[in-house]
């Protein structure tokens, strides 16, 4: 009923799966370490024991509806094939007021997609004041309802501590209860938790790809990347390069910055393949599009050399500045601006301000 995109964990790989083909200044930010002591075991029959929680109360909500949601339920009421759901089709709308008042009476008579609905919008402080600590309450009656995206976002909430103490051991628990259930967001973070050494699950690769590559079929980006992390290593899965760069192509056109940036670096030195620098070059600029420094270098870089697109060192020198600006200092633009003429540079500089 609810289709909601998971937020990523905070999950990362061990080292040893950083590409190697990037180079140490061209790696990108892993995702932050988690660590902690192993929980407490689950329950018989592999499922942990769920704690009990009473309803929370609502709290109060405007009366009227927004014209639009009013002609939504009209629809829906008038034509018995309509599956709309008002409350959802609101909050995908962006009425947040209108989704919270029209799930809150479903939620309260135990509908679990609307306790879930409502944990977000409390979660966010969509369309009600944020309050975590009422999310979580939500979150964890829907969760024990067996709503799967309910248990997907208490797994997350235990794994942060989002309204809830930190016990990454019950926020496995949770992972695992929505993975079984299909979720593909749930998947990838169970996966996760598998590649982890000394954490909450025992390291297993192969669990961790068998889950991974689940959550790759549902079009997950982060789990395409880190799939194909594997297949560069070989841990878990075959070595192959090739078959690394297929999941990394399809993360990269999932909109992940970090593949995008990963596969132009391996289709520039024709890792698994053969090279293509203007293909290359493509990647690296949507990559800089997207705001991010590294693409902004490699795009530069690429500019500058006229390495798979047109040389222009003015686009270059303003995508140095870019990155400049953004921390990253990189030493061979630097000293590529140098050459530049003051009115090339400011050209660069005004570049940037026609931009903004």
């Amino acid at each position: 009923m609810i289709a909601f995109v998971a937020l990523v964990a905070g999950l990362a790989l061990a080292a040893v799966l950083i590409l190697a083909s990037s180079g140490e200044d061209d790696q990108p930010s892993p995702l932050p370490v988690a660590g902690a002591a192993l929980g407490e075991p689950a329950a018989e029959g592999g499922q942990a024991a769920l704690p009990e929680r009473t309803l929370p109360a609502g709290i109060g909500v405007p009366d009227d509806l927004s014209v639009d949601t009013a002609a939504a339920i009209e629809v829906a009421d008038n034509d018995p094939s309509a599956t709309l759901d008002p409350a959802y089709g609101a909050y995908q709308r962006f009425f947040y007021r209108d989704a919270f008042q029209l799930a809150l009476p479903l939620a309260e008579e135990g509908n679990a997609a609307s306790q879930t609905l409502i944990g977000i919008l409390f979660s966010e402080g969509f369309g009600v004041p944020q309050d975590l600590n009422e999310a979580a309450a939500w979150f964890e009656i829907a969760a024990n309802a067996g709503d799967a995206n309910a248990q997907l976002q208490l797994g997350l909430a235990y794994l942060d501590g989002a309204g809830v103490e930190v016990d990454r051991a019950l926020a496995a628990d949770y992972f695992e209860l929505a993975a079984a259930q299909g979720l593909g967001d749930a998947m990838y973070n169970i996966g996760l938790l598998h590649l982890e050494q000394d954490g909450v699950r025992e390291q297993d690769y192969e669990v961790a790809a068998g889950y991974l590559s689940q959550a790759a079929d549902q079009r997950i980006p982060e789990a395409q990347y880190v799939l194909a992390q594997l297949y560069i290593v070989g841990e878990g899965v075959i070595l192959s390069q090739q078959i690394a760069n297929r999941w990394l192509r399809s993360a990269a056109e999932g909109g992940l910055v970090v593949a995008q940036i990963d596969y132009g670096i391996r289709l520039f030195q024709g890792v698994g393949g053969g090279a293509n620098e203007e293909e290359a070059a493509r990647w690296f600029r949507r990559a800089a599009l997207a705001g991010n420094p590294v693409g902004q270098v490699r795009y530069g870089q690429a500019l500058a050399l006229g390495a798979g697109v047109e040389q222009d060192s003015i686009e270059a020198a303003k995508n140095y500045l870019l990155a400049r600006a953004a921390g990253l200092d990189d030493p061979w633009l630097a000293e590529f601006f140098g050459t530049l003429t003051e009115q090339e540079q400011q050209e660069a500089f005004d570049a940037i301000t026609a931009d903004i």
